[in-house]
């Protein structure tokens, strides 16, 4: 996923959302995971509410691709 794709918020854990779908991603950066001495991306996302979040992939169901 990268910047300008279009996700929908999705989790088997969380049965409810409070984010309005769709959203919009605005930036891809990464973070550091020091207890596994590596990285990984993060996305910060703008949903339809104009709400701004950082979600990892694993939440994040892609609708469209750039």
């Amino acid at each position: 996923m990268q910047v300008g794709d279009l996700v929908k918020f999705h989790s088997d854990f969380f049965t409810t959302t409070a984010y309005a779908n769709p959203g919009i991603i605005i930036k891809v950066h990464a973070q550091r995971v020091p207890a596994a001495r590596s990285t990984r991306e993060v996305y910060t996302v703008m949903w339809a509410d104009q709400t701004v979040t950082n979600e990892h992939r694993s939440y994040l169901k892609p609708l469209t691709s750039s």
